[in-house]
């Protein structure tokens, strides 16, 4: 009996404690679509502001200060801003959404 569940509960516990959520990965969807749609300047606020709703109740800190630095970021530094924030996303186990 504990051969068998010993091993599901570890393959459980490791299920739990990698990659994004849901609303990490949407904000990540967010910016990346913001970065390769053309970057219109005028939609930067409204995306970053979605991206930090959707951050709401994330516990990774990375992604976190990530996306406040890119919301506190000078128009000339939002290109070097979001190449942070998107190596924040793929470091944390993000991957662009196929299409």
């Amino acid at each position: 009996m504990v051969l068998v569940i010993a091993p599901a509960l570890l393959l459980s516990l490791g299920a739990c404690s990698g990659g994004l959520s849901v609303a990490e990965v949407d904000a990540c969807n967010q910016i990346n679509a913001w970065d390769i749609g053309g970057r219109e300047a005028d939609r930067f606020d409204r995306v970053v502001a979605m991206a930090q709703d959707e951050l709401e109740n994330s516990n990774n800190d990375s992604l976190l200060a990530a996306a406040d630095e890119l919301a506190h970021s000078a128009e000339a530094d939002r290109v070097t801003k979001i190449e942070s924030f998107m190596s924040v996303c793929r470091d944390s186990g993000w991957e662009p959404p196929e299409g």
